[in-house]
């Protein structure tokens, strides 16, 4: 329609690749760039754990994340994430425990590899993690 504008325009593929990196049925690889692109639209559905760097036999970093509904239903924050913001009640969500996890595996050309390491599924869709929170790139358009 003429006269309309959007505040965002979306990398081509966003859909698909926001569907593999939330399903994860196989391995697959993303360029440097790519993962640059892509990654913030997946903030909202995944949360950073840890990190092992490289070794002598394994040149490459391991980034670990789980589900952002990894926590029991119904239990709030910690009480020390409420403390640092004593206006945060702690949200909720509805669903059962999410225990999907995976990894991102960094290797020293830039390519990345996105691994699922729990043997889980997500006990909810993609849809729902939208709704839960929103993704940074949202959040830096608005």
């Amino acid at each position: 329609m003429p006269g309309i504008s959007t505040l965002l325009v979306n990398p081509p593929g966003i859909t698909q690749h926001r569907q593999n990196l939330f399903e994860l049925h196989t391995k697959f690889s993303l360029s440097s760039r790519d993962h640059a692109t892509i990654w913030p639209y997946m903030s909202n559905v995944w949360s950073f754990k840890n990190k092992n760097l490289p070794t002598a036999t394994a040149p490459y970093t391991d980034h670990h994340y789980h589900c952002r509904l990894r926590r029991a239903p119904d239990v709030p924050k910690a009480l020390r994430a409420r403390i640092n913001n004593r206006n945060v009640n702690g949200r909720k969500h509805e669903v059962t425990k999410c225990n999907c996890t995976m990894k991102v595996r960094e290797y020293v050309d830039g390519r990345r590899e996105y691994i699922a390491i729990s043997g889980f599924l997500h006990t909810h869709d993609l849809d729902y993690s939208d709704l839960d929170k929103i993704n940074e790139v949202v959040k830096q358009a608005v």
